[in-house]
């Protein structure tokens, strides 16, 4: 990510706070999203079900991890560090 999306973490209040609520929003979308979706394929304690919330936490943990700060960057709610 030091390639592609490496940030200050400063910014005006307003890149602060959209960086907060975009990214805790998507987290909340993505982990109930996904979990409303595949609970209807299959039951939690199932092996199918173990895989599904596997992908779940993968999903999430990729966007906190790789996707936010990319989206942070092209909304220009962060600088790019020099």
């Amino acid at each position: 990510m030091k390639e592609y999306a490496h940030f200050e973490t400063g910014g005006t209040w307003i890149q602060q706070v959209g960086r907060y609520i975009l990214g805790v929003m998507l987290v909340f979308i993505i982990l109930f999203g996904l979990d409303g979706l595949f609970g209807q394929l299959a039951a939690d304690e199932s092996t199918l079900g173990y895989i599904l919330r596997y992908t779940r936490y993968g999903a999430t943990t990729f966007w906190v991890i790789f996707g936010a700060p990319w989206v942070f960057l092209k909304l220009r709610l962060a600088k790019p560090l020099s």
